[in-house]
């Protein structure tokens, strides 16, 4: 039996033995072994931040003229509907943003793992005795039901849009001439249509999938065939470039 039908057969028990469906567009359900500590989860798509009606302000120019709070007559501003003036509120975190506390997550939660002398296993750790304890296949089972994110967009599988840098929309100006010829200059916005307006787009170096590239070496099994020698059986270790990852 080749590594990737050994793999797919591991897999396809552990999940019996929970009672969830192979479906490999998700990682397979049920708890993790003892001894294992998952990754944190996906970060949070909203968050508190500057508002992105009043920009900070708190202010906002008022539609309606005849509303006057300005000192000298002329500025015609009302509090922010969206924050009420306190500048800031809750909002939807641009890719870049969930990327960021994402990959501060991951670093705090390998610190503490390594801290504590575990050894990683696909994107979680394992106590270092339980994980020497698993066998070639298991292990790299293990590792493909928690896969290895890809380093740039920290598993969510996205990025900020390259053209409107996140916003969503694409400030332009028009210059149009009044009643007395003179031209004045009149700001507005269309929807990006490079990410349609989401402000994301999938992530190059993943191409969207949020996982790490897969290892040539054991084509992502985890694991490769040693064969027999004059000495020794045939026998399945861990792959050497990913460690039994199957991704790197």
């Amino acid at each position: 039996m080749s590594p990737r039908r050994r793999l797919a057969f591991a897999l396809t028990f552990a999940l019996a033995l929970c009672g969830a469906p192979l479906r490999a567009e998700e990682a397979p359900a049920g708890p993790p072994p003892e001894g294992f500590f998952p990754p944190p989860a996906a970060a949070p798509t909203q968050g508190e931040g500057i508002c992105p009606e009043c920009k900070g302000r708190g202010t906002v120019e008022s539609a309606n003229r005849a509303i006057d709070t300005g000192p000298d007559g002329t500025t015609f501003v009302v509090p922010c509907p969206r924050c009420r003036g306190a500048k800031r509120c809750l909002r939807p975190l641009s890719a870049a943003e969930r990327v960021s506390l994402q990959r501060q997550a991951r670093n705090a939660y390998e610190r503490e793992q390594r801290a504590r002398r575990r050894v990683p296993v696909g994107a979680g750790f394992m106590d270092r005795a339980a994980a020497e304890a698993l066998e070639p296949v298991a292990r790299a089972a293990l590792a493909a039901r928690y896969p290895k994110p890809c380093r740039t967009c920290q598993g969510l599988g996205i990025e900020n849009c390259r053209k409107c840098k996140g916003q969503g929309k694409i400030e332009k100006i028009e210059r149009v001439e009044d009643e007395e010829g003179e031209t004045q200059i009149k700001p507005y916005t269309l929807p990006c249509a490079e990410c349609g307006g989401s402000g994301s787009q999938p992530c190059r170096r993943c191409e969207g999938s949020g996982l790490a590239k897969i290892c040539s070496r054991c084509d992502g099994a985890g694991v490769t065939d040693v064969p027999a020698a004059r000495d020794r059986p045939a026998y399945t270790t861990l792959c050497r470039s990913c460690k039994g990852d199957g991704r790197r």
